[in-house]
């Protein structure tokens, strides 16, 4: 079974993007342009106690 809750980080983004999103295994999920994308992206998760979003500039 899974361990929740799930750490996603925010670290340096690629291709121009200023953050992307990692899995705790160093696995890239997706970029954004703004912090803000991000935590709204799992905005149900983060509120369910399901994800927790981690800053890793």
């Amino acid at each position: 079974m899974a361990e929740y809750p799930k750490i996603v980080y925010i670290r340096r983004g690629l291709n121009g993007f200023p953050y992307a999103a990692y899995t705790a295994g160093g696995r890239f999920i997706a970029n954004f342009r703004h912090l803000r994308d991000a935590r709204k992206h799992w905005e149900k998760e983060i509120k369910w106690g399901l994800v927790r979003l981690v800053r890793d500039l």
